[in-house]
């Protein structure tokens, strides 16, 4: 067993004090705090990221010489990345051959991801590779992606150990 000692400030003893926690009750609390606000920070970074790569498309389309994405599968990417944004692991955004916006969650060192195409046409085809949580799918209209089975693989694919 290892000992640790924290010295609080006044202030924040007194806060603790008031509060009537004990100090292994103060620590967890903080700690508690502290990755909750740190997650929700890394979930806004990792959404801000994904959109800005969204917005950057045509760069992509340019250098590769791919065919142009409708303005209608960007916002569907758009929305998709905020409704799946609160996750661990930061999603790919690029351009397809199909002319799709692929939305692509890989966790780094396995070999499982979770995958939405946006398509020009409206339509949208997803996959999860992940155990327990394989499945794959499309749907006429996009905003009928299933939002609930993709968090759920998502919240699978960042708790699988070995993950980079």
């Amino acid at each position: 067993m290892t000992t640790l000692t924290i010295t609080l400030p006044d202030e924040l003893a007194a806060e603790f004090e008031a509060a009537g926690l004990t100090a292994p009750e103060s620590l967890k609390a903080v700690l508690r705090d502290y990755l909750r606000k740190e997650q929700a920070r890394g979930a806004a970074n990792r959404l801000a990221e994904a959109l800005r790569e969204l917005e950057s498309i045509d760069e992509d389309i340019k250098a590769d010489d791919l065919p142009q994405v409708a303005d209608s599968a960007r916002s569907e990417a758009r929305r998709t990345l905020r409704a799946l944004s609160n996750q661990r692991i930061a999603p790919i955004v690029y351009p397809t051959e199909d002319a799709e916006v692929s939305v692509y969650f890989k966790a780094p060192g396995i070999p499982y991801a979770v995958q939405v195409l946006l398509e020009s046409g409206g339509g949208a085809t997803w996959s999860s590779i992940v155990p327990g949580y394989n499945a794959n799918g499309r749907c006429e209209d996009s905003s009928q992606l299933p939002m609930g089975l993709l968090l759920e693989s998502l919240q699978a694919l960042s708790e699988i150990p070995g993950r980079g």
